[in-house]
């Protein structure tokens, strides 16, 4: 699953005329848990999605797996690896699998296209070493 942050503010108590910017989404979800009103997490299906989230949040690691999203009030807080933090309003938390699908079919194609390019090359040239010369 993946996890998207909206409505997206560079402060904390900016007034909000409009949704915002749409934030980062995190792949690789397993599960969000929220205790009370105290502390939420996330868990990530393996540890390169929790890298890539921890990259793209600053969250800190609450146990394996897992990161703790921090707030502000009652935001959603991120600080990227650049060290600029951004503040949201918003999460879903969705299934992405028929996009996730479509995604890698088109890598798929593309990758056979390739791949059809660089045989067609190869033929060509072979053709050209068989065919009489004029």
């Amino acid at each position: 699953m993946d996890l998207l942050l909206l409505h997206g503010r560079e402060t904390a108590d900016e007034l909000m005329d409009d949704i915002g910017f749409r934030g980062p989404v995190l792949h690789g979800v397993h599960s969000f848990q929220r205790r009370y009103r105290e502390t939420a997490t996330v868990k990530f299906n393996n540890l390169a999605w929790t890298e890539s989230a921890m990259r793209r949040t600053g969250w800190p690691v609450w146990d394996d797996n897992v990161l703790e999203i921090l707030w502000q009030d009652d935001l959603i807080k991120i600080c990227d690896k650049a060290g600029i933090k951004s503040f949201y309003g918003d999460m879903i938390l969705c299934d992405n699998s028929l996009e996730r699908d479509i995604d890698d079919l088109i890598v798929c194609v593309s990758n056979v296209k390739k791949n059809l390019n660089v045989a067609s090359i190869a033929v060509e040239r072979v053709l050209n070493e068989v065919r009489p010369k004029e």
